[in-house]
Formats: C-alpha cells, structure tokens, sequence
C-alpha cells in the first residue's frame, strides 16, 4: 500500500518519495492524533488543536485503541460515550 502512495505522490509531486517515507509520515500523524485526543479528554489542560483532526477522526474514529468503549482506573470503570461509573462486579473481560 505504502509503495502505491509513493508512486502516486512522485507522480503528481516530482518529488522522489519512499514507501517507509510514506509509512513514517503516516505513525507519525496517527500518534499525533492520538495525543491530541489523549490531551483534549484530560482535565485540567487548555483544549489543542490538531490541523488533521476531522480527516483522522474519519479514518480513526471507530478504532477502539484510539476511542474506547470504557476506560480502567484505579477506583472505576468509567464508559466513555455517557462518562459513567460501571459497576465492575457486572463486568466482563473477553
């Protein structure tokens, strides 16, 4: 896939471009989103900003490494979509 995009890009761009290039620059921005998602729900810090948030969101979105279901701390299960305390007697691990 990555060679593909290369292609292409050298294409239109003129520009010699690798496949790892491409692989790189594409970790790259979707480490970026997930801080810039990480940082956004923590309390306490000015909301950021990400150029590519809405293009990543759609291709990203649905991941579950990046938006889980519910997240563990130390003292709860709390679900993401409606921020509520889950009760972990009730709570399955698959």
């Amino acid at each position: 896939m990555y060679q593909e995009i290369a292609r292409r890009m050298e294409t239109e761009t003129g520009i010699q471009i690798t496949a790892s290039h491409c692989e790189n620059r594409w970790r790259h921005l979707e480490r970026m989103y997930k801080k810039y998602i990480d940082d956004n729900r923590q309390t306490g810090r000015g909301r950021r900003d990400f150029e590519y948030a809405s293009i990543m969101e759609e291709i990203l979105g649905n991941k579950r490494n990046i938006n889980p279901i519910c997240v563990l701390s130390t003292d709860a299960v709390v679900a993401i979509s409606t921020n509520e305390n889950i009760d972990s007697q009730k709570l399955q691990v698959h």
